[in-house]
């Protein structure tokens, strides 16, 4: 998938058992543009009940918590109480392939609505599912 707004273009890549690959640029008129996009593999970590809430931690010492009851039912406005499987991927900030696997291109806009650069002290791609894919 191909999205364009007036100051940036983003491709979006998706494979069955990956997290999305996702890239944005700046765009010119006129101007190619090169770039890697690697998708980094999905796996279920660990499984939380959504009733209690609970951690899943991975060996680095990333934690993804969640609290009692977090997912509400659009069907019937009421609480999910089943298994969440948490599907995680650690983005190192200092891997060389960091821009490769991050989504987006560490640009931001600040409050007077300036293009500004950011850093990263790491990322991580996160998918709560109920279903194991």
């Amino acid at each position: 998938m191909l999205k364009f707004v007036k100051t940036a273009a983003t491709v979006i890549v998706s494979k069955t058992g990956y997290f999305n690959g996702i890239k944005t640029w700046a765009a010119a008129t006129d101007k190619s543009a090169f770039f890697r996009i690697k998708l980094l593999p999905k796996t279920i970590v660990g499984t939380i009940s959504a009733a209690s809430g609970g951690n899943v931690t991975l060996s680095n010492g990333l934690i993804i918590a969640l609290p009692a009851n977090p997912v509400i039912k659009v069907s019937d406005n009421t609480a999910y109480t089943g298994n969440i499987n948490v599907a995680v991927s650690w983005l190192n900030p200092e891997a060389n392939d960091l821009t490769e696997i991050m989504p987006g291109d560490l640009r931001g806009i600040d409050d007077a609505g300036a293009m500004k650069g950011l850093t990263t002290f790491g990322m991580a791609a996160v998918e709560l599912n109920q279903r194991c894919r």
